[in-house]
């Protein structure tokens, strides 16, 4: 996913990510990565979630998000997110693993968007004239 941020100044970066039933997308970065530090200072995030392989003419898939973006905070939540990341993104399971985030042997933070609009597109299920879908929540 683009996951874009605004502290001093606008900033865009690439993430891996995983997704849950309630649509909160969990991702995983070292705190003083540009985007971790604006989060601390401006939790407002934005997204888009999409196949980059996508040509112009191919049915378009993708998401736009906007949302709150937080660490995430206690154990449980923790070991949670991280088996859904480790499931979505395999091969990695050793090294971004819960032991290796207590004990600090990886430096990077687990986070959590809670979106508040969800923009859908989805030309493949839909078609082109009726391809788009919005959620919002009061959050």
């Amino acid at each position: 996913m683009t996951l874009s941020t605004y502290d001093k100044h606008i900033w865009s970066a690439t993430a891996y990510y995983t997704i849950d039933k309630d649509l909160t997308i969990y991702f995983i970065s070292p705190p003083d990565a540009e985007h971790s530090k604006a989060i601390e200072n401006n939790p407002e995030v934005a997204c888009a979630v999409f196949d980059s392989t996508q040509v112009v003419t191919d049915e378009k898939v993708g998401m736009y998000i906007r949302g709150k973006a937080q660490k995430i905070k206690g154990l449980k939540a923790l070991k949670t997110m991280l088996s859904m990341w480790n499931k979505q993104n395999p091969g990695f399971e050793e090294v971004i693993s819960y032991n290796n985030i207590l004990k600090n042997k990886i430096k990077s933070k687990a986070y959590k968007i809670t979106p508040n609009r969800i923009k859908f597109f989805n030309e493949k299920l839909y078609g082109r004239e009726n391809a788009e879908r919005v959620y919002e929540t009061s959050k």
